[in-house]
C-alpha cells in the first residue's frame, strides 16, 4: 500500500515521513488536470493541501474556493473512481459553533470565518462523494499549532517578529487560550491514522489542554533565551476567544495523550 499525499511542503505536510509521497497538482486547475494522477488500487491519500488561515481566504475568495473546495472535490472523485484506499482530509477546528466548553467531534458545526466555512463546505461535499463507503474516508479536525518556523500571517510569525531587534510588532488578543500541538506531533499522528484502515469518520486532533496565547508567547521565548517584550503583548480576545478540544476520540485511537512541547529556537 502506498501513502500519498498533497501539500507536503506546508505547515503539516513538511513533517511527513519519506515514504510518503507526495502529489505535485495545482488545486486550482481543472477536472482535466486531476484525471491525470496516477493512483493505484490500494493507496491511500493525505489531503493537506490548501490555502490556509482566513487572512489569506479573504484576499483572493475566488482562487480560495477553487483551492479550497473546488479542488478538493474533483481530487476525492478522481481517487474513488481509480481506488479502493482510504482519503484522509485535513480540516480544522475552525468549522465548530464558537464553545467555552471542550469541543468533541459531535458538537455543533457553525463557522465564524471564511476559512471554517470552505473547510466544511469541502467537509460536506467528500462526506457525500463516499457516502456509499463512509469506511473511506476519515476527516481530521485540527486545532492550533505552533512552533518556531511558522508562516508570516500566523501566531508563528507573530512570535518569530517580536525577536526582531528594535521591532514594532505588537502581538494583539493574548488573552485568547487555545488547544496547542506543535506540526511535527500533528504530522505524525495523522501519519498514524492514515495507516490504519480501521480509522474513519470524524477526528478531532487535539491536545485538550487549554493554554492562553500569552503564556505559550512567554513559554517559547524564554525557553529560546529570548526577553519577554511585554509592551508589544496586547490583552484581549478575538472573536473567537476559545478553541480547545474533547481529546477522547484521538487518545483512545493512539493510546496516548498528546501534549504540546514545543522546541528551541534555531538560528539558520
Amino acid at each position: 500500500m502506498r501513502i500519498l499525499a498533497t501539500g507536503l511542503s506546508g505547515t503539516i505536510g513538511r513533517f511527513m515521513t519519506k515514504d510518503v509521497t507526495p502529489i505535485k497538482l495545482d488545486l486550482s486547475e481543472n477536472k482535466a488536470a486531476f484525471s491525470n494522477i496516477d493512483f493505484e488500487l490500494n493507496d491511500t491519500l493525505i489531503h493537506l493541501g490548501g490555502l490556509v488561515g482566513n487572512s489569506l481566504v479573504e484576499k483572493n475568495l475566488t482562487y480560495s474556493r477553487n483551492v479550497n473546495i473546488r479542488g478538493t472535490q474533483f481530487l476525492s472523485e478522481v481517487f474513488k473512481n481509480k481506488s479502493i484506499g482510504k482519503f484522509v482530509y485535513l480540516s480544522t477546528s475552525h468549522v465548530y459553533a464558537p464553545s467555552n466548553i471542550k469541543i468533541s467531534e459531535n458538537y455543533e458545526v457553525n463557522p465564524n470565518s471564511l476559512y471554517g466555512s470552505q473547510k466544511l463546505e469541502a467537509e460536506k461535499i467528500l462526506q457525500e462523494t463516499f457516502s456509499s463507503m463512509p469506511n473511506r474516508l476519515l476527516i481530521i479536525r485540527l486545532f492550533s499549532v505552533l512552533d518556531w518556523g511558522g508562516k508570516s500571517h500566523t501566531l508563528s510569525g507573530g512570535i518569530s517578529e517580536l525577536i526582531k531587534k528594535n521591532t514594532s510588532f505588537k502581538l494583539f488578543n493574548v488573552d485568547d487560550t487555545r488547544d496547542f500541538l506543535t506540526p511535527n506531533s500533528a504530522a505524525q499522528v495523522v501519519l498514524m491514522l492514515a495507516k490504519n484502515m480501521n480509522v474513519n469518520g470524524i477526528v478531532n486532533l487535539c491536545s485538550g489542554e487549554s493554554t492562553r496565547v500569552l503564556d505559550a508567547v512567554v513559554r517559547m521565548l524564554s525557553e529560546s533565551g529570548f526577553e519577554v517584550p511585554w509592551s508589544n503583548l496586547k490583552n484581549g480576545n478575538s472573536k473567537v476567544p476559545s478553541i480547545v478540544g474533547d481529546p477522547t476520540r484521538i487518545e483512545n485511537l493512539i493510546h496516548r495523550k498528546l501534549n504540546w512541547s514545543p522546541s528551541r529556537y534555531e538560528i539558520n
